[in-house]
C-alpha cells in the first residue's frame, strides 16, 4: 500500500486514507479495489492542489 505521509492531509483525510487502504486490503474483486484506490488518489490530489494553491 501507500507508504508515503503526505503532511498537506488533514486528520480527517488521513483517517480517510486508512480506512480506504483497509478496504483495499480486502477488497471482493476489481471494481471495488478500483474504487477505493480511485477515492484515494482524489483526496490524495485534492489535498495537494489545495497546499499547492495555498502557498500562492
Amino acid at each position: 500500500m501507500m507508504t508515503t505521509e503526505y503532511d498537506y492531509l488533514s486528520a480527517e483525510e488521513k483517517d480517510k486514507i486508512d480506512e480506504l487502504e483497509e478496504k483495499v486490503k480486502h477488497a471482493e474483486d476489481d471494481d471495488a479495489l478500483k474504487r477505493y484506490t480511485t477515492q484515494m488518489t482524489l483526496i490524495y490530489e485534492k489535498a495537494r492542489v489545495r497546499e499547492e494553491t495555498s502557498r500562492t
